[in-house]
């Protein structure tokens, strides 16, 4: 499937736009990380020759931040033609993505680093989205770093979160970790 001349990678999903399967961090993060063919539409401009080329590009990450942030895809842009005028509709995406709350291992996803360094992370925060794309509303989980438990923010109520796994859930959209530090402890700044 092709959407602004970029790849997608399909899923399966039912009318409600839930998959029917669930996907790993990890997975999106060999995904996001493998080598894509630019389509033709899409070919990169070489300056010295002075033509457009089909090329490969791959996204990288070169250091290992303090702070990893990283988005998960909620909602999918759809075009129709009609009349020759372009429409465009959005689509919420209710995919589980499974995702660790302590030792995300990046290691292998960093060029610049030591070869025997790993880089853990431990997530402290995570926003939420429910809804659709015509109305939603955002609530947010986060870890209290002095007693290390989690409670959800939801407008002016606070409320303790009484198993962890409840905060892995399809209304998941941001995801905020924090590096470990070489003694294997979250840097709680």
């Amino acid at each position: 499937m092709m959407l602004n001349r970029c790849q997608e990678h399909n899923i399966v999903v039912d009318e409600t736009g839930k998959s029917k399967g669930d996907y790993s961090l990890e997975h999106c993060l060999r995904l996001f990380t493998q080598m894509e063919t630019l389509e033709k539409e899409n070919a990169w401009y070489c300056s010295q020759c002075k033509d457009h080329k089909q090329a490969t590009k791959r996204i990288e990450i070169y250091k290992a931040p303090q702070y990893l942030i990283i988005h998960l895809k909620r909602f999918k842009s759809e075009r129709s033609n009609y009349s020759a005028r372009y429409r465009s509709s959005a689509k919420k995406l209710a995919t589980q993505v499974r995702f660790p709350i302590v030792g995300l291992d990046m290691s292998k996803y960093v060029l610049g680093r030591a070869p025997d360094e790993r880089l853990l992370y431990d997530l402290f925060a995570v926003t939420h989205h429910s809804g659709s794309t015509g109305g939603g509303h955002y609530t947010a989980s986060c870890m209290n770093s002095h007693t290390k438990k989690w409670y959800v923010f939801n407008d002016s109520r606070v409320i303790p979160i009484g198993n962890e796994e409840d905060i892995v859930s399809n209304t998941a959209y941001v995801l905020f970790y924090r590096r470990r530090d070489i003694n294997g402890t979250s840097n709680a700044n």
